[in-house]
């Protein structure tokens, strides 16, 4: 079963060094099990942006 999860107003930041940067909120993370220092793959086109997770080493059962 795959879970779909929505989260509104997450907003698109700039470091001191000019990157882009997500900032999830602690929600998102928990919902997701995420950890610091995933990584993930990025799709995208004009409307969508799609992060699928490299390797979290785990399943998550939604």
């Amino acid at each position: 079963m795959v879970a779909n999860f929505f989260y509104k107003g997450i907003e698109l930041e700039q470091d001191a060094y000019g990157s882009a940067i997500f900032n999830l909120p602690d929600e998102v993370c928990h919902d997701l099990g995420l950890q610091p220092g995933e990584r993930f793959d990025i799709e995208a086109d004009d409307e969508n942006i799609t992060f699928k997770r490299i390797a979290a080493g785990y399943e998550i059962d939604a």
